[in-house]
């Protein structure tokens, strides 16, 4: 391991490829042995988040387009219901 932050570490990739995130931050984070991460990479570089940071950073990206003060879940129920009740003819 090179340096560790606050939030960031420098680490190196070995033969095989795989890097080993310090254990400072897998505390912090909550990560655990046989955790699933989501990896991905754009022009800025390579991002790894948790399961949980990604759904997140989708929910932030979708909250503007959320009408205040109504559920959607119980808005696409209800959506649902009169669909199979006109399907139906209940």
């Amino acid at each position: 391991m090179l340096n560790v932050s606050n939030n960031s570490a420098g680490v190196r990739v070995d033969t095989a490829g795989r890097v080993v995130i310090p254990a400072e931050l897998r505390q912090k984070l909550g990560i655990k042995a046989g955790d699933e991460l989501i990896l991905r990479d754009d022009e800025h570089g390579i991002h790894l988040q948790t399961f949980t940071q990604a759904v997140k950073a989708v929910q932030e990206i979708f909250a503007p387009y959320r009408p205040p003060g109504k559920s959607v879940v119980d808005e696409l129920i209800r959506e649902r219901e009169e669909e199979a009740r006109r399907e139906y003819g209940e």
